[in-house]
Formats: structure tokens, sequence, C-alpha cells
């Protein structure tokens, strides 16, 4: 048996069941030895020998009982928490030169800098090209909206609490706008027909309104 694969410290369970939360000070007794190590449980619940050698099965630890002894077992740490991670990877990275151009459809939604567990399904994605949604703006949005992050708890004083959300909001909106009309204004300088689109499309949309309520068609 190798340092990593010593035996842990006994963990006595008391009187305490899986009901009661034992599988946390489980969990937590595994971590501090490596896939192989061994740790050995006692406890009184009646149940917990069954329980435990369920939980064992399902999380992928070995099991056994201590024979000589009463209401002691003996837990081998497995691999399968630490085998999950295997040819993982970063999906980009959280700085700005950390955004790929074209993501891997298997990242899914992983947030940026996420590491990603190999194996999962290609997602499908209209827009999976960053230059069609960027704008330069973009990064300095990122950061502000890092920086603002704000705690309801704390940053609103709940006497005049729709006042104060309502400016929090128009805060978070205004950043909305932004991205938007810099991203129009990025495609613009990429596409210089997009102009002539949109203003189609108003007035397609306009016309289709026109006679609606609240469409501005009558005075």
């Amino acid at each position: 048996m190798t340092d990593g694969q010593r035996s842990g410290a006994p963990l006595d369970l008391g009187f305490l069941g899986f009901e009661g939360g034992a599988h946390l000070l489980l969990r937590r007794a595994l971590s501090t030895v490596e896939a192989g190590g061994r740790i050995t449980v006692t406890g009184g619940d009646p149940a917990l020998g069954v329980h435990l050698r369920a939980w064992a099965r399902r999380e992928g630890h070995g099991f056994a009982t201590v024979g000589e002894l009463t209401a002691t077992w003996e837990l081998v740490r497995g691999s399968a928490d630490t085998d999950r991670w295997a040819g993982a990877e970063r999906a980009g990275g959280p700085r700005p030169d950390g955004i790929v151009a074209h993501p891997p459809a298997h990242w899914g939604l992983a947030a940026r800098g996420a590491l990603v567990e190999a194996g999962g399904p290609d997602g499908r994605f209209d827009l999976d090209d960053r230059d069609v949604v960027w704008a330069d703006l973009a990064p300095r949005l990122y950061a502000h909206a890092a920086a603002a992050q704000w705690d309801p708890a704390t940053a609103v004083d709940w006497d005049p609490v729709t006042a104060r959300i309502t400016h929090l909001a128009r805060v978070d909106e205004a950043r909305h706008v932004a991205f938007g009309v810099a991203h129009l204004e990025h495609q613009g300088s990429i596409d210089p027909t997009l102009r002539g689109k949109l203003r189609g499309a108003i007035e397609r949309r306009h016309d289709a309104l026109a006679d609606t309520a609240g469409g501005g068609g009558h005075g």
C-alpha cells in the first residue's frame, strides 16, 4: 500500500444513520485517502450496515464487514470520483483572451472557463460562431457585470424597495442595450447591407401592426 493509499482515521458514527446525514461524514472521511485507501466505520444504527453497503456500491467504493468485530465495516475508496475528470477540458478561459472563436459542441452550456467532463453529448446551437454574436464592448461589459454583482440582502433598502430594484434593473438592462447596439455596429462594419435589411424588417413589422391595437395606425 502506498502512502496515498494508507488507512484513514477510524470513523465512529455513534447512532447516526443515513437519514441523519451519515453519508456526509463518510464522504469527508474518504476524502482523506486516495483511491485504494481504507477507512474503518463503526456505528450503532440498526440499519447502518445495510445502508452502508448500498451506498458504497452506488458510489463505487469497496465494502467489507470486519468479521471479528460487531457493527464494524471497512470501506475502500474507489476511483469513480476522480476518473470522471479523466480527459476533461477547460471551456476556454474566464479572461477575454480565453474566448474561443468556434467552441466545440460538446462544451454545451458550460460557463466560460469551466471544466467539462469528457464524453458529453454534442449540443446543437444555431449561433456557435464568436464573430456572429461578438461586439468589441463585450469584455468590458462582462468585467463590469462581474464587478457590479449585487446581493439583494445587502444592496436593497427594503423600505423604498420598488424604486431601488427598478434602478438596479435599469443598470443591468443598460448593459444589455449597450451590447445590442455595439453588436449591430460590429455587424454593420462587416456586412454593408445590414442597415438596409434592418430598415426593411422594421417597415414590414410596422405594416403588420398598423391596424392592431397600439399599432399607431390611427390618430
